[in-house]
């Protein structure tokens, strides 16, 4: 079997991509920086919540540690949903 110039440039092409390490594809990438603005946002956000709720002693959580644990769901979702968009952009 015989290949043609333009399938050996082609797959080396593809082969060189794919040795490109995924940090250096992924910087650049809106998405890839967008989930680790969340990040930022979303894990101290996470230990704020922990000590409210380590506060609470099992009673009822007030409106605010309710509304933060609401906040943190979301941020969360973005994260997830900014993670699996990295692949699509």
């Amino acid at each position: 079997m015989r290949l043609s110039a333009d399938s050996v440039s082609s797959t080396s092409s593809r082969s060189s991509w794919a040795r490109t390490p995924a940090s250096a594809r992924e910087l650049p990438n809106n998405s890839f920086q967008a989930k680790m603005a969340m990040l930022l946002v979303a894990v101290p956000l996470t230990v704020v919540l922990g000590h409210r709720l380590k506060r609470s002693e099992g009673r009822r959580a007030d409106g605010v540690t309710r509304g933060l644990a609401v906040l943190l769901v979301l941020v969360w979702m973005f994260i997830i949903s900014a993670a699996r968009w990295i692949g699509y952009s």
